[in-house]
């Protein structure tokens, strides 16, 4: 992965000439850093499939921002148990989007008698099956100023 930031952003935020060869290493390092922390990969990738465990009314996404678009489309499908039918899921019917939380149907307390589905529906309405496959686009095209920041400041000699 690129450096968060780049060895001339460093030489202006330490108001002076840097070797470059040195200053790349200090970024690569410093990057890796800010991303094992953040536990984020902060760079754009389009259309990454994951397997999510369910099992719950939320999913919340590993990787942030979510970007969905006419090119980057967000699809979700509950998996089958035991070789059961995976189950497209579509947004605003089956389920709702926040920011990178994707919400299924009602809460578990309510109505939950009444309102089972699935196969032998069994499962209540507002839970995701155990496994849930999203395919989704996230992270930054121009890196934000303040992961920059960030970044800089690990790399910069105390």
């Amino acid at each position: 992965m690129a450096s968060l930031a780049t060895p001339s952003q460093l030489a202006s935020r330490l108001q002076k000439d840097v070797d470059t060869a040195s200053a790349q290493l200090a970024l690569d390092h410093a990057s890796g850093f800010v991303r094992a922390i953040a536990r984020q990969q902060f760079d754009f990738v389009s259309q990454e499939t994951v397997i999510l465990k369910g099992g719950e009314r939320v999913i919340t996404l590993p990787q942030r921002p979510l970007v969905v678009d006419g090119s980057n489309p967000l699809t979700v499908v509950e998996l089958g148990e035991f070789g059961g039918t995976d189950v497209p899921m579509i947004e605003n019917r089956d389920f709702s989007r926040i920011g990178n939380e994707l919400t299924r149907g009602y809460p578990w307390w309510w109505n939950q008698t009444t309102r089972l589905m699935g196969y032998p529906r069994a499962r209540p309405l507002g839970v995701w099956s155990m496994r849930v496959q999203i395919t989704y686009s996230h992270g930054y095209t121009t890196m934000p100023d303040d992961i920059v920041g960030v970044a800089l400041d690990a790399a910069s000699p105390l």
